[in-house]
């Protein structure tokens, strides 16, 4: 659990440091809306790639101890700290989105 929590903080610092200059990169290239297309893109083939590659076949090994065993996604929501950090990306995700919305309305009328 820590190895995971550890990898997903390296994770976000990575992002922090690399996305403001995947995001320029993208603006000059297609202007204001295509970082936005490139991430929206993105996410929806790894969630279609997540939900082909997520591999349950310990459930059918009676050989596994319960510890040993793969732990599907709504188990893995059961454990609090991965179901806060989920919210939490889901919360900036959808306050992100609509506040791009909203200031791309002032500036079209500006």
């Amino acid at each position: 659990m820590l190895r995971f929590q550890a990898t997903m903080e390296v994770l976000f610092g990575m992002g922090f440091s690399m996305g403001p200059i995947v995001g320029e990169a993208l603006y000059m290239i297609g202007g204001f809306q295509m970082p936005f297309f490139a991430l929206g893109g993105t996410l929806f083939a790894v969630g279609i790639l997540a939900y082909f590659f997520e591999d349950a076949s310990g459930d059918d090994n009676p050989n596994l101890s319960t510890t040993q065993r793969k732990k599907g996604i709504m188990e893995l929501l059961e454990v609090p700290v991965i179901a806060l950090q989920v919210s939490a990306l889901n919360l900036c995700g959808e306050i992100i989105t609509n506040t791009v919305g909203v200031l791309y309305f002032f500036r079209r009328s500006a």
